[in-house]
């Protein structure tokens, strides 16, 4: 080869290696590979293959023209095969005429690993390929193995990006990086909706965030000492959080940030008080069942006493009428205890397919007299007639006449009693609303309490009942007020269908 045909190729050799380094797309490689082997070595058809994944095939890459090459070859199999396997280049010369040849070169493209594919092509001429063009054509192989290799490592490390961002993207946990100076760095979505909807957090100084005086302790210790601070509980806004506190230390162990794992433990706290308050009910229900077991007789002799008392015709209407007194307040003892003695025992449950529809209709019809009386105005409203739940239809009725006392006599001059039903997924919903005085907000969370009342009479075990009484159809109570004008309960039964 002449000293200004190596020069040209030397050339166009650097110019095509530097657009290579510079593609990091497959196809804009493979581009560049089959112009550079038409360009530098003057073909007139040039080819890149790669090895699939298991090592079985030849795939093309690109072709140029379009349609001369195979799209697939196996390994072993003809001059691409065999340089895919063996590994060695080689040139075959063919006579297409008298004066005419037919020259092919296929070189294999290596990496650090073992083969990755095939490049090479064609040219027609009497002049074959010299050792200058074959060893520059090896070396040209050689970095399209380098850029191959770095495309693969490229890409793997781009999808283990992705799919570590998706994963702390999409997890329930709060992510948040806090840097030496105490500002957040960066953070997840469960982060934001933690803590500030959809406010920016970044930039922002922790202490801003969360001012809680153990949270920020643990932050400069863990500053200082470079531990880890675990199960941090801290309440915000009404709901509690557990954060974890981990140090991202480095080898010099300077300055470093601190990783902070944040979890809503509001449901899992609430649910633990429920199950440590059932059971000190249920304690507490065994001892009161207990009590009002052996306090029944007793009363029973002092009432039947009190009667015998009573008829004694020597008897003062003075002392008769406080006898009377006395045996209303022994009524209103007894009726304390057969309620205590009731929800203390098991509740045997008659369950069976209900419309609550209709179910709602007719307990309102045997209610609207005594809602006329009180000057209470009964509305009704239903989005479907074919809401069915299984249920007790009895202990429903007592769960209704409950709340609806219980709505009356917070409307002493009249109002407004209201039930709406409807269906939120997969549970038939019953809201009840009057227009009382309203619940406040310290008694709100106590009202389902036994024995909590603040009214002059009654024995506080209603709401609780009520309560049981939903719970054991799989569903839930909550109550909601202003504290001054309105009342809502609203019941979530679980759906069993809507056929007739």
């Amino acid at each position: 080869m002449d000293k200004r045909k190596e020069t040209k190729i030397l050339h166009q050799l650097i110019s095509t290696i530097g657009e290579l380094n510079a593609s990091f797309e497959r196809k804009d490689i493979s581009r560049v590979v089959i112009e550079g082997l038409c360009k530098i070595f003057s073909l007139d058809s040039s080819f890149f293959y790669s090895l699939n994944e298991s090592r079985e095939l030849l795939t093309i890459e690109a072709q140029k023209p379009e349609g001369v090459e195979e799209k697939t070859v196996l390994i072993g199999h003809g001059p691409l095969g065999w340089v895919a396997k063996t590994g060695e280049l080689l040139v075959v010369t063919d006579k297409i005429s008298s004066n005419k040849y037919s020259h092919f070169i296929s070189v294999p493209v290596k990496g650090k690993k073992g083969i990755l594919g095939v490049i090479g092509g064609r040219r027609t001429g009497n002049r074959d390929f010299d050792d200058e063009e074959k060893e520059y054509l090896s070396f040209f192989s050689s970095q399209v193995g380098s850029v191959m290799e770095n495309y693969i490592y490229y890409h793997r490390l781009r999808r283990s990006k992705e799919f570590r961002d998706i994963i702390l993207y999409n997890i329930p946990s709060g992510i948040l990086v806090l840097n030496p100076q105490w500002k957040i760095k960066t953070y997840n979505k469960s982060a934001t909706l933690i803590f500030n909807g959809d406010k920016n957090l970044k930039n922002l100084e922790i202490f801003k965030v969360l001012r809680d005086e153990v949270f920020l302790g643990a932050i400069k210790r863990a500053f200082e000492k470079g531990l880890p601070v675990n199960n941090i509980e801290v309440e915000y806004r009404e709901r509690f959080l557990n954060i974890n506190v981990i140090p991202l230390t480095n080898e010099e162990n300077e300055k470093f940030d601190l990783l902070l794992v944040v979890d809503d433990i509001t449901e899992i706290k609430k649910a633990y008080e429920d199950k440590e308050r059932a059971s000190r009910l249920s304690y507490l229900g065994q001892f009161v069942a207990g009590v009002a077991h052996e306090l029944r007789n007793p009363l029973t002799g002092i009432n039947i006493t009190l009667d015998m008392v009573k008829e004694d015709i020597n008897l003062s209407d003075r002392n008769r009428k406080l006898i009377d007194n006395v045996l209303k307040e022994i009524s209103l003892l007894e009726d304390m205890l057969t309620s205590l003695l009731e929800i203390s025992k098991p509740m045997d449950m008659k369950i069976k397919k209900i419309c609550l529809g209709e179910l709602i209709k007719g307990f309102l019809e045997s209610q609207q007299k005594v809602a006329e009386k009180r000057g209470v105005r009964i509305n009704f409203s239903s989005e479907s007639n074919k809401i069915f739940i299984m249920g007790d239809e009895k202990k429903l009725r007592q769960a209704l006449i409950n709340l609806f006392n219980n709505s009356i006599e917070s409307m002493p001059s009249g109002g407004d009693f209201t039930i709406r039903l409807n269906r939120r997924g997969n549970f038939a919903c019953i809201e009840i609303q009057d227009t009382g005085t309203g619940i406040s907000k310290n008694n709100i969370e106590k009202i389902f309490d036994p024995f909590f009342t603040t009214k002059q009479t009654g024995t506080g075990l209603g709401l609780y009942i009520t309560k049981s009484i939903i719970s054991h159809h799989k569903g839930k109570i909550r109550a909601e007020s202003d504290g001054r004008s309105w009342t809502r309960f609203i019941i979530e039964i679980p759906l069993t269908g809507n056929t007739k």
